[in-house]
């Protein structure tokens, strides 16, 4: 649908994502309305290279392994469209991982992973405070 001299903008595109009330991030909204890239420096969170980049205020992580990769791109999504923390078994499920796949063992090769990604009670979620 289009109407004339009007830009349609969905809301979930344009949220604020570090309020805690319902907001919308002017910045982006304008960006989009003036076709200008938004300016990432002020983003919390930042995924790069299919998750082989997490910048989660201003502190980079780098991750090598495909496995890792896919999981912090998955996170990322999920922190993008507001619906973390996520279910261990369902992310893995949704990446076509073995049942027995275990997020430790994932990262285990990686020195601190645990600084970008919570986990607690078959849950994890990004570290963004």
């Amino acid at each position: 649908m289009s109407i004339p001299g009007a830009t349609i903008i969905p809301l979930v595109d344009v949220l604020d994502r570090q309020r805690k009330h319902f907001a919308l991030d002017a910045a982006l909204v304008s960006s989009i309305l003036f076709d200008q890239r938004p300016d990432e420096s002020n983003k919390v969170v930042l995924c790069k290279a299919n998750g082989g980049k997490l910048i989660i205020n201003g502190h980079s992580f780098e991750f090598r392994g495909d496995k890792q990769r896919q999981v912090v791109q998955y996170l990322c999504n999920k922190y993008d469209a507001g619906e973390l923390p996520v279910r261990i078994q369902d992310m893995f499920s949704d990446l076509e991982f073995a049942d027995n796949t275990r997020m430790q063992d994932l990262f285990k090769k990686h020195p601190d992973w645990k600084k970008a990604i919570y986990v607690s009670r078959g849950s994890c979620d990004l570290i963004t405070a």
